[in-house]
């Protein structure tokens, strides 16, 4: 595991990725900088709803700083940022997450979660792709109050344009934008039992998307 210490004013790929977020998205209004970050500089941009999409987008910058450790064959999965969308009216500013931010308020839990997700792999020398998860703890607890969600697994974009999810920078590397679904555990043990595509057939099914709903049912099926 390491433990890096990262002091650097931001990402080395902030323009490029402020750029195709918002040649696919919208305009970037607000980044959630780190001052130090551990392994790689995790900012999060923030594109607010528009007359054409009612919720916000929440994208990290800095996952894709360092290679992930890939196994033999995947190599094209070596850079990736992650990202996720909140109701319209959730409240994002300065104000709601402040530069450091207490992790116990309620509507924090969102931006925690790409912060954690974001360092992850390179904590832990793995990686993440599409239908990778990563439970909340071992037991798995619950990300906040007012959620029993514990779990998350990544996917492709769903709302937003599929030409989202790469951004090459060269013949060798391309970032990949994969969106962060929370899931419940009895979700987090049937897609350890069917498979990531099983659990999102039935995530998709039942009309989910990237926009968080901590209330929403959950889509495993009952016993």
């Amino acid at each position: 595991m390491s433990d890096r210490v990262v002091n650097r004013d931001s990402p080395l790929h902030l323009d490029l990725v402020t750029a195709h977020v918002e040649k696919h998205i919208g305009a970037v209004d607000i980044v959630l900088h780190e001052i130090v970050s551990q392994c790689a500089h995790l900012d999060i941009l923030h594109v607010p709803p528009s007359k054409k999409r009612n919720y916000h987008v929440l994208v990290t910058c800095g996952m894709s700083d360092r290679p992930m450790k890939v196994p033999s064959g995947f190599a094209e999965y070596r850079y990736a940022e992650l990202y996720l969308c909140l109701p319209c009216e959730t409240p994002v500013s300065f104000e709601a997450y402040d530069i450091f931010p207490k992790p116990e308020q309620k509507s924090y839990w969102p931006v925690s979660l790409l912060k954690e997700l974001g360092r992850f792999p390179h904590l832990f020398d793995t990686w993440l792709a599409p239908r990778h998860s990563l439970p909340n703890g071992d037991p798995p607890m619950p990300y906040a109050e007012g959620t029993q969600m514990c779990g998350a697994m990544l996917y492709w974009p769903i709302l937003l344009p599929r030409d989202f999810y790469e951004l090459p920078l060269s013949q060798d590397v391309t970032i990949h934008f994969c969106s962060v679904l929370p899931l419940y555990q009895d979700e987090m043990k049937f897609k350890v039992e069917h498979g990531g595509q099983a659990l999102f057939e039935r995530f998709l099914e039942s009309g989910g998307n990237e926009i968080i709903d901590p209330l929403r049912p959950s889509v495993a099926p009952t016993r």
